[in-house]
């Protein structure tokens, strides 16, 4: 990495730990304006794809009975059935969790749709969730819970969520190539104008956003899609060099 570059990485790390950056004149905004007469501004960018190592998901297993030991029957039983559809699809126990049982009284209502002050039925939920660094074991029991239903189980699951736990280490090294990329362009803009790329004057992080590979979404303020297993990481950093 040459001078320009380092002096840009250190720059662009002192953006990210303190949240302002650090140059020859500071401007709000993480803008900076040099004060030379002679200038080029470049943005820089750089993409990868990566691959989530850490998914998680959840269910809610429910069961409604007027009478509360008929109730916590039901829901004892619909929650045997879901551990043993997680231990068939070989989910261990340390990649469970169980919430406690929730228990709330239902109002009957009235013919006019206004609470009395009958209950009709007790509602019971149980939550269970599931953390694991094998993805694909995560995306298996997210898609195949349904065939609870066909044992008369009332069932609520929720959509799995995906995330890579290196992300920090993803988007420093995506930094290093934007910079490299924007140096790149400082110095093809020089060239043709018969100059020559002079010192870095100020170095900012731009657009940092995680989407899905296929899609076309870009945010100022950045994203990341916890969605799919697949993505694709974008950085976009702005570096500002006098020209001579």
């Amino acid at each position: 990495m040459n001078r320009h570059a380092v002096i840009a990485a250190f720059l662009l790390g002192a953006t990210l730990a303190l949240g302002f950056v650090l140059g020859m004149n500071i401007v709000a905004k993480g803008a900076i304006k040099a004060r030379e007469s002679h200038s080029v501004r470049v943005k820089g960018t750089a993409e990868a794809k990566i691959q989530s190592n850490a998914g998680s998901w959840s269910c809610s297993i429910t069961a409604r009975n007027k009478d509360l030991k008929f109730g916590a029957q039901k829901i004892a039983s619909g929650m045997i059935e879901a551990r043993a559809y997680l231990a068939n699809c070989q989910v261990t126990a340390n990649e469970i969790s169980e919430s406690q049982i929730v228990i709330e009284p239902v109002q009957r209502k009235t013919e006019k749709g206004t609470s009395s002050n009958d209950i009709d039925f007790y509602l019971f939920t149980q939550t269970i969730t599931v953390k694991s660094s094998d993805v694909l074991k995560v995306d298996k029991i997210s898609k195949g819970i349904s065939s609870l239903i066909e044992k008369n189980i009332e069932i609520y699951s929720e959509k799995p969520y995906y995330v890579n736990t290196d992300i920090d280490k993803i988007k420093m090294e995506l930094l290093g190539k934007a910079v490299k990329n924007a140096q790149e362009r400082a110095d093809t803009m020089t060239a043709n104008s018969r100059g020559r790329t002079g010192r870095l004057l100020s170095a900012s992080q731009g657009i940092f956003q995680i989407t899905s590979p296929d899609s076309s979404e870009v945010s100022d303020e950045g994203t990341y899609d916890t969605s799919t297993i697949d993505k694709v990481v974008k950085a976009v950093v702005t570096l500002e060099f006098s020209v001579e």
